[in-house]
């Protein structure tokens, strides 16, 4: 598979609105919860393997960084963030960074674009950013 590299795991939460950290509209509550009928999910052609950091590579620094991404009923990134620490801040900025330039396609209900939210969980592993 093209995009091997990418363990996503996508998962639309259960709120209704946003934390307060986001001023926004509120959000479809999740699938199968008499909300969405379609959570958001990454076009993987869309995405290319985020950087591993140069000082992380150094340090030999892994591990999976979950952010959260809002999207909008168009498929536009709204806001994103952190949720789960890789345990290395350059990595989790590096997922971020990199994710942030994927494409979405938007959660729906009733077959309507509307806003949602999804996480995303990014594993960085040494092994797979070797050259051969």
């Amino acid at each position: 598979m093209k995009n091997s590299f990418f363990r996503i795991a996508i998962v639309a939460l259960a709120s209704s609105f946003l934390a307060n950290a986001f001023a926004t509209p509120p959000v479809a509550p999740a699938a199968g919860a008499g909300g969405l009928s379609a959570a958001p999910y990454i076009v993987n052609s869309s995405c290319a393997r985020p950087e591993y950091p140069k000082y992380s590579k150094e340090s030999e620094e892994e591990g999976t960084a979950t952010s959260e991404f809002v999207i909008d009923a168009d498929g536009t990134i709204v806001s994103s963030r952190t949720v789960k620490s890789s345990g290395s801040r350059s990595l989790d900025n590096a997922a971020l960074k990199g994710l942030s330039l994927c494409k979405f396609v938007p959660g729906s209900v009733n077959g309507k674009p509307v806003l949602a939210k999804t996480w995303v969980a990014y594993q960085f592993r040494l092994e797979d950013y070797l050259t051969k």
